[in-house]
């Protein structure tokens, strides 16, 4: 039954127009439209003291500049917890069953499981700000999904080999 709902309003979302900001590139994956501005305006900051003591730290994108709506102001970024490859079936089979509980609406929440080199990156379905509203433009997944393109054509076997094939300055604190 959950599965119906899903479908219905992927279905809905579908036939629901999103504008676009002149600012940015336009590509309509599923419905929701997701917005690709140049990787030099994101940044990432790595910690590897977290409350997990599973995972090898949190990596963090984010946007440098903030993005304005009417009276809203929107800083896109994402948050992901690093685990060990060996993980990525147990994390993907949790996330999927977790999907189908979640009451949020896409995109202003929802995981992302990547596998990249030795490595798991999973973030929690609200450590995501990427949109004003639901079924809203997504201003994160697109930049993410660039990144992550980079980051694949690359072995990145270690940590410290994964952060130096960013193709995004870390973060100056």
């Amino acid at each position: 039954m959950k599965k119906l709902y899903i479908v219905i309003i992927i279905i809905l979302c579908s036939l629901s127009s999103c504008k676009n900001s002149e600012n940015y590139e336009e590509i309509k994956i599923s419905p929701i439209v997701k917005n690709i501005d140049s990787l030099e305006m994101w940044e990432y900051n790595f910690q590897t003291e977290t409350e997990n003591n599973d995972n090898y730290g949190v990596l963090e994108f984010k946007r440098k500049e903030k993005i304005e709506k009417e009276n809203e102001v929107l800083i896109p970024s994402i948050s992901f917890d690093i685990y060990p490859l060996a993980l990525f079936d147990s994390i993907s089979k949790f996330e999927t069953n977790r999907l189908m509980a979640l009451s949020c609406c896409y995109p202003k929440c929802g995981a992302t499981v990547e596998s990249i080199g030795n490595f798991v990156l999973w973030s929690d379905p609200f450590s995501i700000t990427s949109s004003f509203e639901c079924n809203g433009i997504d201003y994160t997944r697109g930049n993410v999904r660039e990144i992550f393109k980079i980051l694949k054509q690359h072995k990145n076997k270690t940590i410290e080999e994964l952060l130096e094939n960013l193709p995004i300055d870390k973060r100056k604190d």
